[in-house]
């Protein structure tokens, strides 16, 4: 028998009202579990590509640069254009033990409000036929996924708010090697297949 309130309504408080307003509040905390971890995906997240390189968050933008390479056929080696700078180099030309000259730089832009932590991606297209080294401020990480499939380093100095600048030095010597193994006549050499040593960086906001 239901009780009626003492204002004269009749509100039934029985099990379906009980089991309507779990619902209802189980939806409301579900909502707002969605609504922040959206947010917190979207902090580290937003952005869009920009040049060479990929801003993984709200408020900085990052791009990688080079000098234009050409192969110089009297000198059988590539140069450097330093007259025009461009996202990236497709070498055509591929003799085993070469060192190819290769300056890469990461250019800073963003009016960010926060600190990043800097990552590069490195993803050779033909990763069997030739090596390279960081230079020592950049080191192995795991913690940041590669995107292209390649190896990724993070940078060991954080990068400040409003700080813009121009990061080179990130290959020893400047330089990537051709392997001398390709001499073998069980590998052949391919120097008519063009390859590349293609380059991302990515901002990601520290916490």
């Amino acid at each position: 028998m239901m009780r009626k309130p003492k204002d004269g309504s009749a509100k039934p408080f029985n099990r379906m009202n009980i089991i309507i307003r779990s619902l209802g509040l189980l939806l409301l905390l579900t909502l707002l579990s969605f609504h922040f971890v959206s947010g917190l995906y979207a902090k580290y997240q937003s952005g869009s590509m920009s040049g060479g390189g990929a801003a993984i968050a709200a408020g900085g933008s990052v791009a990688v640069l080079e000098h234009q390479a050409y192969f110089d056929t009297n000198a059988y080696c590539y140069q450097l254009n330093k007259e025009v700078l461009v996202t990236n180099n497709t070498y055509d030309v591929l003799v085993p033990g070469m060192d190819i000259e290769k300056d890469p730089f990461i250019r800073l832009t963003g009016d960010n409000d926060v600190s990043y932590t800097l990552y590069l991606e490195v993803a050779p297209t033909r990763p069997d036929i030739l090596s390279y080294k960081m230079t020592e401020q950049w080191k192995s990480s795991d913690y940041f996924p590669a995107q292209h499939g390649g190896k990724v380093y993070v940078f060991q100095s954080p990068v400040r708010p409003h700080e813009k600048r121009d990061i080179a030095d990130l290959l020893d010597n400047g330089e990537i090697h051709i392997k001398e193994e390709l001499k073998d006549k069980h590998n052949p050499p391919e120097n008519g297949e063009p390859f590349r040593v293609d380059m991302y960086a990515y901002l990601v906001q520290m916490d």
